[in-house]
């Protein structure tokens, strides 16, 4: 971990309430089978501690929790395209190498 002082003239602004995507990870039933990958997006939370007491109350083996930012890149004829990353800032994988099972799912309702 690196650690340093910055001045508060180095930061670019806010994007105002953050957003958050949360990847809740569960242990396959049966030893080599793929593990189970849940996403969610949450958005008004009050802070990131909100968000990790959500993760953590799912019941999940892991859970990971990356806050979602916006970006701008130039495409081929120089116009600026508008895009969203996102950064981990909680959490880790259920395993270094899962293999994942993608499963879809709609609520009805």
């Amino acid at each position: 971990m690196r650690i340093e002082s910055v001045s508060p003239e180095a930061a670019s602004g806010e994007l105002g309430e953050a957003s958050y995507r949360v990847l809740l990870w569960n242990q396959p039933p049966q030893k080599g089978g793929a593990w189970a990958l849940d996403e969610w997006d949450i958005h008004d939370a009050s802070d990131v501690q909100e968000v990790v007491q959500w993760a953590e109350q799912q019941g999940s083996a892991s859970y990971e929790i990356a806050v979602r930012w916006q970006y701008t890149r130039f495409d081929v004829d120089g116009e600026p395209v508008m895009g969203f990353r996102y950064t981990r800032v909680a959490g880790s994988r259920g395993a270094e190498d899962p293999t994942i099972q993608v499963v879809r799912s709609t609520a009805i309702g």
